[in-house]
C-alpha cells in the first residue's frame, strides 16, 4: 500500500520555489562577481590551498546569503511599486503565490544564516562588522522606517556601498588582507561610483513611473534631462578615474583602458548608437577593465 502524502503538506512544499524566486537570483549575479573579484589574481591557488579554498567557499555562500536576503527583502517592501510597474511576475508576494509574513521571516532567516556561517568561520571584528554593515544597508535600502531608496542622494550613496564597494572590501577582508590595504585599493572607489551609476540609470528608466507615483529618489528630484546628464557625466568620471590608476599601475593595462574609453566616447560623440546600448557596452568595458585590474 503506497503511504498517503498530505495534501497540504504537497501544497507547502510546492511553495518553496516561490521563495527562491524571491531571492530573485538572476538579478544579482554581477555583485556576487564583486565580492569574488579579489579572489581572481589568487584563482589558481584555491585549488591547492585550503586556506584560501576556505575562504572562497565561505565567501561564496555569505555573500549569496547576503544578497538573497537584499533583493528578497526588497520584494516584501516593493510589492505595491511591482504591481503598479506592471512587474508583478518578478514578484511571487504580488502575485499571491508566498505570504508576506513567511517570506520576510525566510528573508531573515537567510541573514541569520550568513552571519553564522561568517561567525563560526572567523571572529575578525572588521569582518563581521563589514558584513553586518552590509546587512543594515541593504535591509533599510528597502524597509521603513529608513527605505533609503525613497530619500534622494541616500539612495544611490547606500547603494554604492552595499551593492558596490564594501561586496569589494569584504572580498579583500575574509581572505586576510588588512583593512587599510582592502579600502586602498583603487577598485573601491572606481566601484562605488559605478554602482552609484548603475543605481541612477535604473531610477532613470524607472523615472515616468515614479514620477506619477510620487516616489522620491535622485531621478525624480533632479529631473529626466539632468538625470541623464548626470549619469553620462558620472560614467565619465569613473572612466577617467580608472585610466588613471592604470597608468600608475600598468602601462599596458593604461593603454588597454585608454583604448576602450576612445572607442566608448566615439561611439557617443557621433551618436553611432542610442544612449541605451552605449551604456551596455559601456558595462562590457567596465568589467573587462576590472577584470585586468584584478589581475594585476
Amino acid at each position: 500500500m503506497l503511504l498517503k502524502i498530505p495534501k497540504a503538506y504537497l501544497q507547502n512544499l510546492s511553495k518553496i520555489k516561490f521563495y527562491f524566486s524571491n531571492f530573485r537570483i538572476t538579478d544579482w549575479r554581477a555583485y556576487l562577481g564583486l565580492s569574488l573579484l579579489p579572489f581572481l589574481r589568487k584563482f589558481p591557488e584555491i585549488f591547492i590551498n585550503i586556506a584560501l579554498a576556505k575562504s572562497f567557499l565561505i565567501n561564496l555562500t555569505t555573500m549569496t546569503c547576503f544578497l538573497a536576503f537584499a533583493f528578497g527583502i526588497n520584494n516584501c517592501f516593493d510589492i505595491e511599486t511591482d504591481i503598479a510597474e506592471g512587474n508583478a511576475n518578478k514578484n511571487p508576494i504580488a502575485i499571491g503565490k508566498i505570504s508576506f509574513k513567511n517570506a520576510l521571516i525566510v528573508v531573515l532567516m537567510i541573514a541569520v544564516l550568513g552571519s553564522t556561517i561568517l561567525a563560526f568561520y572567523t571572529l575578525a571584528w572588521e569582518v563581521i562588522f563589514i558584513y553586518l554593515l552590509l546587512l543594515f544597508l541593504g535591509g533599510f535600502y528597502s524597509a521603513p522606517p529608513l527605505r533609503f531608496k525613497t530619500r534622494p542622494f541616500l539612495d544611490i550613496i547606500s547603494h554604492g556601498f552595499f551593492l558596490g564597494s564594501l561586496l569589494y572590501i569584504y572580498g579583500c577582508l575574509i581572505q586576510g588582507n588588512d583593512v587599510m590595504t582592502a579600502v586602498r585599493d583603487p577598485l573601491v572607489p572606481l566601484i562605488f561610483i559605478y554602482s552609484i551609476i548603475l543605481n541612477l540609470r535604473n531610477h532613470w528608466e524607472d523615472y515616468d513611473f515614479d514620477l506619477k507615483a510620487n516616489i522620491n529618489t535622485t531621478a525624480t528630484y533632479l529631473g529626466y534631462e539632468k538625470t541623464q546628464k548626470a549619469i553620462i557625466f558620472l560614467t565619465q568620471i569613473h572612466w577617467v578615474i580608472m585610466v588613471t590608476f592604470c597608468s600608475i599601475i600598468s602601462f599596458q593595462i593604461f593603454v588597454a583602458t585608454l583604448m576602450l574609453l576612445f572607442a566608448a566616447n566615439a561611439l557617443l560623440i557621433f551618436r553611432l548608437i542610442k544612449l541605451e546600448k552605449w551604456l551596455r557596452i559601456v558595462d562590457m568595458f567596465t568589467i573587462v577593465s576590472y577584470i585586468l585590474l584584478s589581475l594585476h
